[in-house]
């Protein structure tokens, strides 16, 4: 059921650098599309089935039993349609002249649409306007790929209350009930799972979840820290709801509500300044014995890398520190500690991971 693999239709190919993405069932569709084969012979599935896997074209035709698999290993179906293509269109484009490609491309492949002076800028851009004419609109194996294999908020209740909540035994009954149900008609629930910046840092949205109710624009919850239990139950505020957004993407659409399912942006009175990671968000009509937290992020990978900072001019060492805070804030893997000599140090698992954390601090 949680398996991943290409020919279950959950998985993409893709590259960010030559701005395409396809799957097995979007380059099937391709196939039949362009060589006009009938629906009663192959459907868009059944090839997208052959083209993974132990399965060989040979002589027209695909078999899972060749002669011999050791020299038939380059002539798999997934080789054969979709791997050689590919290195022949970006070979093609790196070798021919424009004016022999640009010929290459409309007979071999029909496309025309691009004009004929990209074909004259860097090979960047033009493999780019090649693949895209070739395979599309990259978005769309994505979406695909989603609408068919990603469970509904509705659907999915059940497993997301497995991974949030950290004592089911403990839990108010009613609050378990109205995630399963995820109603936006319920009270509110929802959880907090982390901190988005603006752009220019001064400021954090809280990312949320909402996982049951509405989450409207005016209104008042209760505000969980990732400290509060039965023995501390100090760390929570009443927090004002001042702007909702969806969050698309580079940009951010504001909405007046929030529905149970949703993922969206919020911002409130000081409201980065109360979270620090995570936070549960529950409706005033709770009272706060009836409410736990949710589990924060737990992360697979732990810090392995670390740097230790300090400012050029020893007076800005606050401004250091409070770059720090919000690099705290903004990215969830990772930790900063002042360790006993006073050094300040920044914990991360990775070498890209810590060139990123020290741009933002810059």
């Amino acid at each position: 059921k949680y398996r991943f693999s290409p020919e279950r239709g959950n998985v993409c190919f893709s590259s960010a650098k030559l701005n395409f993405c396809f799957s097995l069932r979007s380059f099937a569709k391709l196939y039949i599309e362009r060589q006009n084969i009938s629906n009663k012979k192959f459907s868009i599935d059944d090839l997208a089935h052959r083209l993974w896997g132990d399965i060989y074209l040979i002589d027209g035709k695909f078999t899972s039993k060749p002669a011999n698999k050791v020299s038939s290993a380059n002539k798999r179906s997934f080789v054969r349609l979709i791997l050689e293509p590919t290195y022949k269109l970006v070979t093609h484009s790196l070798t021919k002249e424009p004016k022999d490609l640009q010929s290459f491309l409309y007979k071999s492949l029909g496309i025309s649409r691009i004009p004929s002076s990209v074909f004259k800028l860097d090979i960047e851009i033009l493999l780019k306007e090649i693949f895209k004419s070739f395979l599309g609109n990259s978005s769309m194996a994505f979406t695909d790929m989603i609408e068919n294999h990603t469970p509904s908020p509705y659907d999915n209740a059940e497993n997301k209350i497995n991974d949030i909540i950290i004592d089911m035994k403990n839990t108010n009954a009613d609050i378990i009930s109205a995630i399963k149900n995820c109603d936006p008609d319920g009270p509110l629930i929802a959880y907090v799972s982390k901190l988005i910046d603006t752009q220019d840092a001064s400021r954090f949205y809280a990312q949320v979840r909402v996982l049951s109710g509405t989450l409207k624009i005016g209104e008042d919850v209760r505000l969980l820290g990732e400290s509060f239990s039965e023995d501390y139950d100090e760390d929570w505020k009443q927090q004002d709801i001042r702007k909702l957004y969806l969050s698309c993407g580079r940009y951010k659409i504001g909405v007046d509500k929030l529905y149970a399912g949703s993922v969206g942006l919020v911002a409130g009175y000081e409201i980065d300044k109360f979270i620090t990671k995570t936070a549960s968000l529950f409706d005033m009509s709770f009272e706060l014995s009836q409410l736990s937290i949710f589990k924060p992020l737990d992360f697979i990978n732990e810090p392995l890398f670390k740097v230790i900072i300090q400012p050029l001019n020893p007076s800005e060492l606050s401004q250091l520190v409070e770059g720090l805070k919000k690099l705290n804030k903004s990215y969830s893997g990772c930790e900063v500690k002042v360790e006993e000599g006073g050094d300040h140090v920044i914990h991360g698992s990775g070498e890209l991971y810590m060139d990123c954390l020290l741009h933002d601090l810059r």
